[in-house]
């Protein structure tokens, strides 16, 4: 096989669609969602996948892939151009995709997704403005913004920002949260997040009651739960 075969994109009739892990999610009467980073992390790895989403079977599980994100890891980080991060990550997020494609073979009930598919769907791009309004609007979740940002990359983050790229910083935080909780607003009230990160903005949205007002979600719809070291007892 080529290269170039291994890399093509992957067709859209393969992937789950969005609206069929809300049907099962309905069906089941509740759901898991995890988000993985592109960086290299033994938490999100295929095998570890593999064990989630075998330990929550037949429960849905929606395992939403970062692709698009890690474009501005590759900005900041490799000093690629916009569109050469743009075509790197992708493609290394289709290849993730079709590794976790394998699982679903087996499981059903597993359902991995794109970040840069979700950002297409309709109704995405109101909830990315709503967070971005908030932002503008609200010291205190810029502040937790901002705090986010040196939590992921601890000393990198002053001198990424003292070149210049703290927008670029925040950005990757402001889309993380507004696919967080588009998933929560598209998928239902009874998904729970799922996460290796004890300490994270996205286990805190809950506390800002303006913002979920301005995306139509309640405290109790954005659940949050921390996998620990054993993560998949902790999320069954």
């Amino acid at each position: 096989m080529t290269t170039e075969s291994r890399r093509r994109p992957t067709p859209d009739h393969e992937l789950p669609a969005l609206a069929e892990a809300a049907a099962a999610i309905r069906a089941a009467g509740r759901g898991f969602f995890l988000g993985v980073s592109l960086m290299s992390n033994r938490k999100f790895s295929k095998s570890y996948v593999r064990s989630c989403a075998s330990s929550l079977a037949p429960v849905p599980f929606v395992l939403l892939i970062a692709d698009s994100l890690e474009a501005i890891n590759h900005r900041l980080l490799r000093g690629m151009s916009d569109a050469d991060a743009s075509e790197k990550a992708l493609a290394v997020g289709a290849n993730y995709l079709r590794g976790f494609l394998k699982i679903r073979a087996t499981n059903p009930s597993f359902y991995p997704l794109l970040a840069s598919k979700v950002e297409d769907e309709r109704g995405y791009s109101e909830i990315r403005d709503s967070v971005i309004d908030q932002f503008a609007a609200s010291r205190i979740f810029r502040a937790e913004i901002r705090r986010e940002v040196r939590h992921n990359l601890g000393q990198r983050s002053r001198l990424l920002i003292g070149n210049g790229h703290q927008m670029l910083l925040e950005e990757y935080v402001l889309r993380e949260v507004a696919l967080t909780l588009f998933l929560h607003s598209t998928l239902g009230p009874n998904l729970v997040q799922l996460s290796p990160k004890r300490l994270s903005l996205l286990g805190r949205l809950s506390r800002f009651d303006e913002l979920l007002a301005r995306v139509g979600l309640s405290r109790a719809e954005v659940e949050y739960r921390w996998l620990g070291e054993e993560g998949e007892r902790a999320a069954a």
